[in-house]
């Protein structure tokens, strides 16, 4: 699924994000 897809790599990415502010 496409939608799914979009969501895992928005999660990766917002999860990059947070661990950079740490």
């Amino acid at each position: 699924m496409l939608l799914n897809h979009v969501l895992k790599s928005f999660y990766i990415q917002w999860d990059a994000q947070y661990m950079k502010c740490i």
